[in-house]
Formats: structure tokens, sequence, C-alpha cells
């Protein structure tokens, strides 16, 4: 698998880079300490983007200035792993009561691989971010 397969260049890197040979706990906690990094560095960037959408979106208020009901956050959404994280991550740093809109575009009569992709992720971000 592709997490497999990410562990064990990680562990190689580490292993090339001190000529030791690691343990298995040992990369496995190097790989968690590459991904608690990197996450950390994508929640960073989302937060600096959306820093400014909470003073102009009270609770209970359409975003300002336009008094509209759209959301004042797009997210072209593939359902791929960038978007589909960037729009989870988008859900954690934004107040609850921001709305995010999700845009998919589909030339193939809403059957392409990225409308199936972009509904099955919609459908999973809807359960842990309702």
């Amino acid at each position: 698998d592709a997490e497999g397969s990410v562990r064990g260049a990680v562990g190689k890197e580490v292993q090339e880079a001190d000529g030791a040979e690691e343990s298995e706990e040992e990369r496995e906690a190097a790989f968690q300490g590459h991904v608690t990094r990197v996450l950390s560095a994508l929640r960073h960037a989302v937060q600096l983007r959306c820093c400014c959408i909470e003073q102009h979106v009270a609770p209970g208020k359409s975003p300002q200035p336009n008094p509209s009901p759209t959301s004042p956050v797009l997210i072209l959404f593939s359902g791929g792993v960038d978007s589909t994280l960037l729009a989870a991550l988008t859900h954690e740093v934004l107040p609850p009561h921001v709305p995010i809109e999700l845009c998919n575009v589909c030339f193939a009569g809403g059957s392409s691989p990225d409308r199936v992709a972009a509904r099955d992720a919609l459908e999973e971000l809807a359960a842990v971010a309702p």
C-alpha cells in the first residue's frame, strides 16, 4: 500500500543518513513525525488564508459585504486527496457557522471519475463535518 511505501522510503532515508539500521518502532516514529509536520504546515497555511474570513461572517449572519447566502470560501473539489484535505482543514480552522462551498465541474454527464470521487469524498467529509 502507499502508506507502507512511504514508511519504507522514510526508513530507508533515515538509515542512509546515519548508516545505522533502525527498528520498526523507530521508523514508525519517524514517519509519524513527518506526517505531523506536514499536517501542521498545511493547517497553518489554511489558517493564514482564512484568517480574515471570520471577521466578515458573524454567527447567524451572511458573509459581508455581499448579503447573499453564498459562502465566503470556495474550494475546487475533485475529490482527490489534496482537495479533500484542504476542505477538511478549512472546516477545522473556520468557525462552525461559516459555510464552505465545494465546486466540482463535470463535462461527462455527471459520471466522470472526478465526479464519482468527489461524491465519495463529500460523503466522508459530511460524516465528520456535518
